[in-house]
């Protein structure tokens, strides 16, 4: 088999297939995760099948836009700064 040597534009384009793959499992997780998401975990971990449960984004950076979506959902956020850890909790909600 011979070797390919890859220009830009072809390295470009795996980036943007994989990205669009990406992207697709994202959209299809979204759309499932409120239906099936919370119900499976309940099934898989029966323990706590009956506690109440609340999301959470943890990460030393978040973006804006990924924290308005996150409040719209009702999913906590929290961030590292410096050696603490600041969370923002006010419109979290039982899932």
């Amino acid at each position: 088999m011979e070797k390919k040597d890859l220009t830009a534009a072809d390295v470009w384009a795996k980036f943007a297939e994989t990205d669009r793959k990406i992207a697709e499992i994202e959209r299809i997780f979204n759309e499932k995760f409120e239906r099936l998401g919370i119900r499976l975990f309940r099934t898989l971990f029966p323990d706590y099948a009956h506690s109440k449960i609340y999301l959470g984004i943890a990460a030393t950076y978040i973006s804006d836009e990924v924290a308005e979506e996150a409040k719209k959902l009702g999913i906590g956020l929290l961030r590292q700064v410096g050696e603490t850890v600041e969370y923002e909790t006010n419109w979290v909600r039982v899932y």
